[in-house]
């Protein structure tokens, strides 16, 4: 059952960083698609600044830490 969670648990890790990595913009999609994330309150980018696949990584090392 342990072996079981650890693929899945790195599954959907690889899908969330596919997906993040083509809002980034930085797959083959972001030459016929651009993605981008508004805050609803503001409508503001919340991609200033950011790439949010990295984000994502460090987040999962840090809460691994713990």
């Amino acid at each position: 059952m342990e072996a079981y969670r650890k693929v899945v648990k790195n599954v959907i890790q690889g899908v969330m960083h596919s997906i993040l990595v083509m809002i980034d913009g930085g797959d083959e999609l972001a030459d016929k698609f651009l993605v981008d994330l508004i805050d609803r309150d503001t409508k503001e980018s919340l991609q200033e600044d950011i790439a949010f696949h990295e984000e994502f990584y460090g987040y999962l090392l840090d809460k691994e830490e713990v």
